[in-house]
């Protein structure tokens, strides 16, 4: 499916490669959702390159950006057949699982570097030997982590540690008694969401697409005065995908309740900035914990933030890490 828009430009790439050193990049992205504020947040940061962000389906997520102008958007037909006249300078893949050996031979073809970048540390179904493989046998040219705690669950070296661009405001004085849940929810979550705000002593907003409980915010500005409104962030993903906005809200001084992943454990564990739970009944109890102890709460708040201000990304690693792609040398990966 990618034969005729690769044959019209790989030529060219290799041109460009060598007599180019001072020039916007296109770069291809293959997100998931889980991902897309992240990579337009990327996108948004550094204006002269143009980011082709590919999508399974479109996400509220999307909507509540302003539209810039460097960010494209393809879903599942477009992203198998891109404008045959895109000539690219880098690929990102966030998946190792599928679609990598497709990535992998895409940028080998066009004489780019392929670029993987990982949110998450290994999930627990991941068998060791299925690690290995992914880490001696399916290999990128750049490998970027998000946080320094996924390189060690991964036991690997990466190019670069770059931590998600935050947004980091002082201003908390409006904070009300209220908790803040973002996230995708099923009709199966109803119940569940529902029995929280209930046992809650005080009100929960939550920002998603859960029929009858909550709506996408209509602006990322609306997003994050909610999170800087709100005292206390409630974390219910199972995963690690959810991890940008809890360090959002910890950047915005919120403090934090989460479900157990090795990732969200262990920022609890360093930061000391709330408390991680795994059943029904331990959330309940530590929302009740952290609405009654004002104390507990300030000291969850602070540390969060401080967090926060420790680990925030600075662009400069990003273009760093960009200056290697327009001074990429090709070396095939066998």
């Amino acid at each position: 499916m990618w034969k005729k828009f690769v044959m019209s430009i790989f030529l060219n790439n290799i041109y460009k490669n060598a007599i180019i050193k001072d020039r916007s990049l296109n770069i291809l992205v293959f997100s998931s959702k889980d991902h897309a504020m992240a990579n337009i947040n990327l996108a948004e940061s550094f204006p002269q390159h143009n980011f082709y962000l590919t999508l399974p389906e479109h996400h509220w997520s999307l909507d509540i950006k302003p539209n810039l102008d460097n960010v494209y958007i393809l879903y599942q037909q477009e992203r198998d057949h891109p404008p045959i006249d895109l000539s690219l300078d880098a690929i990102i893949c966030q998946e190792k699982f599928i679609g990598f050996d497709k990535y992998r031979r895409l940028a080998d073809y066009l004489h780019i570097p392929l670029i993987y970048y990982e949110h998450n540390t290994i999930g627990p179904s991941v068998r060791p030997e299925d690690v290995e493989l992914l880490k001696t046998q399916r290999l990128s040219d750049i490998d970027i982590a998000t946080h320094k705690i996924i390189a060690l669950d991964w036991k690997k070296e990466f190019d670069y540690i770059i931590p998600y661009n935050l947004t980091i405001d002082e201003s908390f004085k409006n904070k009300k008694d209220q908790i803040i849940i973002i996230g995708d929810f099923v009709v199966g979550d109803y119940n569940y969401l529902q029995e929280i705000i209930s046992a809650s002593p005080w009100p929960v907003e939550i920002l998603g697409n859960v029929q009858q409980l909550s709506k996408p915010p209509s602006s990322y500005k609306e997003l994050l005065d909610k999170l800087t409104q709100s005292k206390i962030f409630l974390n219910l993903a199972s995963k690690d995908s959810n991890v940008f906005y809890m360090l959002q809200a910890m950047a915005l001084r919120c403090a934090v309740i989460t479900n157990y992943t090795t990732l969200t454990s262990s920022i609890i564990k360093e930061s000391n900035c709330g408390i991680c739970c795994e059943q029904l009944e331990e959330i309940k109890n530590a929302i009740s914990k952290l609405c009654t102890d004002s104390t507990l709460l300030g000291k969850c708040q602070d540390n969060a933030q401080s967090y926060a201000y420790r680990y925030y990304s600075s662009n400069s690693q990003w273009t760093d890490m960009f200056k290697q792609i327009i001074n990429y040398k090709f070396i095939k990966k066998s």
